[in-house]
């Protein structure tokens, strides 16, 4: 199975490409900048290019089996780029893999990302405030986002986690409703978001995932 990875060069990314390739998996990844990815040598494809660009987008995706996205808005108030890029990129990429027959995208978003009218609890209001004071882009964009799937005919899966740390003890938490932790491991959330390429249980759905012990 050939799986494209973007958001590949990022810290959850790496994490997801090493995985991927311990499973197995034929790896196509888009990245502006390759030599962040250099320590993978040949065992990877590299498509040097920008998340917002067309064709790039369209040559990621040709032949490619299951696409899975750690793409992020900037954690960051410096940046140029806003919410309607990121709903724009969603779109386009949208486009690229229904042309290129690609049904199934795992990507991931935040624990404060909500739907249209979803009650926000406590925990995930401190999130969301938190984000709208150091990076305001972060929420909103993956709102859009979200939006966008659920009008789309792919077989969709948004991860909503908090934190995403390494070495955190504990197990892998799962809930469709609750966030139960203000943590998630980032070998777990890379093994949840392999293990749903073959797995059905949350096609359409936006799990919010914790490492718990």
């Amino acid at each position: 199975m050939k799986i494209a990875i973007l958001g590949a060069t990022g810290f959850t990314g790496k994490v997801l490409v090493k995985k991927a390739l311990e499973r197995h998996y034929s790896v196509r990844v888009l990245a502006r900048d390759p030599n962040k990815l250099a320590s993978f040598g040949d065992a990877i494809e590299i498509i040097e290019g920008d998340y917002f660009d067309e064709q790039a987008l369209n040559q990621v995706v040709e032949g490619i089996d299951v696409v899975l996205s750690t793409i992020g808005a900037p954690a960051t108030r410096k940046t140029s780029l806003n919410a309607d890029n990121f709903a724009d990129a969603m779109t386009q990429l949208i486009d690229s893999m229904t042309h290129a027959n690609v049904k199934r995208f795992i990507n991931l978003a935040s624990a404060g990302t909500r739907f249209e009218g979803e009650k926000v609890v406590f925990i995930r209001g401190l999130i969301r405030l938190f984000f709208s004071i150091t990076a305001p882009v972060v929420i909103p964009a993956k709102e859009k986002e979200l939006a966008i799937l659920q009008n789309s005919a792919l077989e969709w899966t948004t991860i909503r986690p908090p934190l995403i740390q390494e070495n955190v003890k504990g197990s892998l938490q799962v809930s469709s409703e609750f966030l139960k932790g203000n943590k998630v491991d980032v070998e777990h959330l890379t093994d949840f978001m392999l293990d749903n390429i073959h797995s059905k249980d949350w096609i359409s759905k936006a799990p919010f995932v914790t490492t718990e012990g």
